[in-house]
C-alpha cells in the first residue's frame, strides 16, 4: 500500500484528462492561461468596445493585488465618457471572455499626433494676400505676416 501512496497510482483509476476528448482539453488548457500578450484583446477590441473603439486603444495588461488591470490609451476629448462607462466596459471584456479577466481599467492619455493636426489645418493667407505681404516694405512687419500663417 505504501508503494501506491508514493507513486500515486491506483490500479483501476485514471486522471479525468486523460479521458477526455481533445477538443475539451484544448479548452481547460486555454483557459488557465494566463491573458498577458494583448493580442486576443486587440484584436477583438472593436467588437469589444464598440463605440469607444475608436477613441482608445488597449495598450498593456498587469497583475495587481487586486487582479488583472487592463490599461487603456485615451484621447484627451473623451477622457471622461471613457470614465464614465468604465464599469460598463469591464462587464463588456469579462461576458466577452466567459469569466472575470479584468477586475480594473486604468485610463491613460495622449494627444493627436501633431502631423493629424498639421494636415487639417487649412492655409490662413491666400495667394492675393501673400502678394499684398511681399509688397510690404517694412521687413519686420513682413516676417510677422509670413509667421503668422506658419502657426
Amino acid at each position: 500500500m505504501n508503494y501506491f501512496k508514493n507513486n500515486k497510482t491506483y490500479q483501476n483509476l485514471k486522471h479525468i484528462k486523460s479521458v477526455l476528448p481533445e477538443n475539451i482539453k484544448k479548452i481547460l488548457s486555454k483557459s488557465k492561461q494566463k491573458f498577458n500578450n494583448l493580442d486576443d484583446i486587440k484584436n477583438n477590441w472593436v467588437k469589444i468596445a464598440f463605440d469607444f473603439s475608436k477613441h482608445c486603444k488597449p495598450i498593456r495588461i498587469s497583475n495587481n493585488i487586486e487582479g488583472m488591470c487592463l490599461h487603456l490609451e485615451v484621447e484627451k476629448k473623451f477622457i471622461l465618457e471613457v470614465d464614465y462607462e468604465r464599469d460598463n466596459l469591464i462587464k463588456k471584456i469579462n461576458s466577452f471572455y466567459g469569466f472575470n479577466l479584468i477586475q480594473k481599467i486604468m485610463i491613460n492619455t495622449y494627444k493627436i499626433s501633431d502631423k493629424k493636426n498639421n494636415q487639417t489645418k487649412k492655409k490662413l493667407i491666400n495667394d492675393k494676400n501673400q502678394k499684398k505681404i511681399n509688397n510690404i516694405k517694412n521687413i519686420k512687419l513682413r516676417k510677422i505676416f509670413e509667421d503668422f500663417d506658419k502657426n
